[in-house]
């Protein structure tokens, strides 16, 4: 079966400088090529490729992590969840040892995951760095995506600029490559974070505060979506009912809060849904910073300016502040975790060839995407659903940010992506990934914070990056 995940954006704007951004003073000058080598050094032997073979298609690689303990615990950023027989999971040094290893906890909410190796011996590790700078030189080390068993074990290395940084949880570095998932350290030899995401400009890393502040669940083998956006984030006593269809009046509400979103004057090109206090939940993918300013177009025709609060790019979540006073059609927040597989759900969403009217599908939720890795627990910080209109699947650019609605109206859910799919016989499948709304319960104070993300200038970076990536070819 042919499987496609695509983006259910219209197009990842360049970010333009927001007014609320705070800018990083201007990079340093390039670091001496000694300075870099002894570094790399002292990295490498702590660097670890992280495969596993229990899928019946031989060793998948899912890229590499990070040794982090004296005694052999490793940062990962790939599918921990996934290795269900611990005797299938290969980790390898870089100077070629096979060792054995344990897959613990993990958490698709932080980007984080953690290994640990069961050979004993005292490990070269790494130090978790205190803080990430805007503006600072990167390092990273890893391995091409699809890489063979018969390949060398020497990680590739590439030079990068952190380019922003949202404090204590996500930030982006400028160079490109072809990496599977990665670490990246700073020019002390400090674990700076795991590449999360790439968008083939910017690649989004967690920042390694996550690792250090759950250090203990991830150690214990938890899985923490579960304990985070299950067991943690349950609805309230007086919560509804859920009835077993979606009424008129519900997907009238629904469609009435959901919005088009772009900049003023111009053709919107992704979509979101209007909650309590005059926010706008959407995706993250849109590209855009804090202070940025955007316009919402109702579905009653009206417009209104609304700016960017501060996004997670882990999550995908995001949440706009309409400006000005306005009454305004919302729906509640609802909980995800209390429908169950099977149940059928609407999304709502602007795609930009459907000449500005909102297309409304019906969906089924389903525990893991069809063809996807088994895990060792399926909750996770996604709702995945089941839409096999192949029409309409394929054609949602725009209606990204747009969102899941139960049968009671509430917004449960923000979409993300789709993962279409083809059998050999020509049968259609298709997914929509969604971010859950349990994400957006538990990280409120964040998503609606003041405080700024850091950057530096674009021009700036550009030009560092270019002398960066020359420098690299001399290592």
């Amino acid at each position: 079966m042919c499987r496609t995940r695509i983006p259910i954006v219209a197009a990842l704007l360049f970010v333009v400088p927001p007014l609320a951004t705070c800018y990083a003073q201007s990079p340093s000058e390039l670091p001496a090529v000694d300075q870099v080598k002894k570094q790399i050094e002292s990295i490498r032997p702590a660097i670890v490729q992280f495969s596993y073979d229990g899928f019946g298609s031989g060793q998948l690689h899912f890229g590499c992590g990070v040794i982090v303990s004296s005694d052999g615990h490793v940062a990962v950023c790939g599918p921990v969840g996934a290795v269900l027989d611990d005797r299938l999971l290969e980790l390898i040094t870089t100077d070629g040892r096979k060792l054995r290893g344990r897959a613990l906890g993990w958490s698709s909410e932080y980007g984080v995951g953690m290994l640990k190796i069961d050979e004993p011996g005292q490990w070269k590790f790494v130090k978790l760095s205190d803080k990430v700078i805007a503006g600072e030189t990167c390092l990273a080390l890893g391995y091409p995506q699809n890489r063979g068993s018969e390949d060398d074990n020497i990680p590739g290395i590439r030079l990068g600029l952190v380019t922003t940084v949202c404090k204590g949880q996500w930030f982006l570095t400028s160079y490109q490559s072809d990496f599977g998932s990665h670490p990246v350290f700073n020019l002390h030899g400090e674990l700076l974070g795991l590449q999360v995401s790439s968008d083939g400009t910017y690649s989004t890393f967690s920042d390694m505060s996550q690792i250090r502040n759950h250090w203990q669940d991830l150690a214990s083998g938890l899985n923490m979506d579960r304990k985070r956006l299950f067991e943690q984030t349950k609805p309230p006593v007086s919560f509804a009912e859920l009835p077993t269809k979606m009424t008129a009046d519900a997907l009238e509400r629904a469609k009435a809060a959901t919005v088009k979103i772009g900049e003023a004057g111009k053709k919107p090109y992704f979509s979101g849904v209007i909650v309590p206090g005059g926010y706008v939940l959407t995706c993250a993918h849109h590209g855009r910073l804090p202070g940025d300013q955007l316009e919402i177009t109702l579905a009653d025709g009206r417009t209104a300016n609304a700016v960017v609060k501060c996004p997670n790019r882990i999550t995908d979540t995001c949440l706009l502040k309409i400006s000005g006073i306005g009454e305004w059609p919302c729906v509640e927040l609802g909980y995800s975790n209390i429908v169950p597989a099977g149940t059928s759900v609407v999304m709502i969403g602007y795609p930009t060839n459907n000449n500005g009217i909102a297309t409304v599908l019906e969906a089924s939720v389903v525990d893991t995407p069809q063809g996807g890795l088994k895990r060792r627990d399926s909750f996770s910080d996604t709702l995945f659903l089941e839409c096999n209109d192949e029409e309409a699947v394929t054609n949602l650019n725009g209606a990204s940010g747009g969102g899941i609605f139960d049968t009671a109206g509430n917004v449960i859910g923000v979409m993300d992506s789709t993962d279409a799919s083809w059998s050999h016989d020509g049968v259609f499948h298709g997914e929509v990934w969604n971010a859950r709304v349990e994400l957006i319960h538990n990280n409120w104070e964040e998503l609606t914070a003041d405080s700024a993300v850091e950057t530096v200038d674009n021009e700036e970076a550009t030009r560092k990056q270019s002398d960066l990536a020359k420098l690299a070819s001399e290592l």
